[in-house]
């Protein structure tokens, strides 16, 4: 019995150990994926300081008195305006990004509809409405008046009784 129980201690571990393994490669899977997002966003900035570098070095001479740096100064003033106008455009975007998904978080998914369309339920209750006046108004000929037959063929109530329950 102690053997058994040693074997199947032995297989808990090696099973745990197999979970852990495969958590851990899910997660290695995870931090890649991140790693590859990161570099991007890592490259992308750096192309941006490399930008910014060299629109400060075109500031700084054209601030000696150099003509052809004031034009590329002109050049990255008009660069900083840019990024700015982008920048702010950005900052928008990402803050009705958030509002959406707010809204979204709190405005639940509409229920799906059934077989029957909204317009095909609202026809087919108007007809039914529509032949239930007017067998009551057929009805009530006979009943407001005592009338005890047709008023139009002058048929008895009696024979009509058949017609008026269809």
């Amino acid at each position: 019995m102690e053997d058994y129980i040693a074997l199947q201690t032995a297989d808990q571990a090696v099973i745990k150990a197999w979970e852990s393994r495969e958590r851990v490669g899910a997660e290695m899977a995870k931090v890649e994926g991140d790693l590859a997002s990161t570099q991007k966003q890592l490259d992308a900035a750096q192309a941006e300081r490399d930008q910014h570098d060299a629109d400060i070095k075109a500031l700084d001479e054209a601030s000696q008195g150099h003509e052809a740096s004031i034009a590329a100064a002109r050049t990255a003033l008009g660069h900083w305006q840019s990024y700015k106008s982008v920048a702010k455009a950005k900052e928008e975007l990402q803050a009705r990004r958030q509002y959406l998904v707010e809204k979204r978080a709190k405005d639940p998914a509409p229920e799906k509809p059934g077989e029957i369309s909204a317009d095909e339920l609202s026809k087919a209750s108007r007809a039914r409405t529509d032949r239930i006046q007017e067998i009551e108004e057929f009805i009530r000929m006979f009943d407001e008046h005592g009338v005890a037959a047709c008023p139009t063929c002058h048929t008895p109530s009696s024979q009509l009784t058949s017609q008026v329950i269809k």
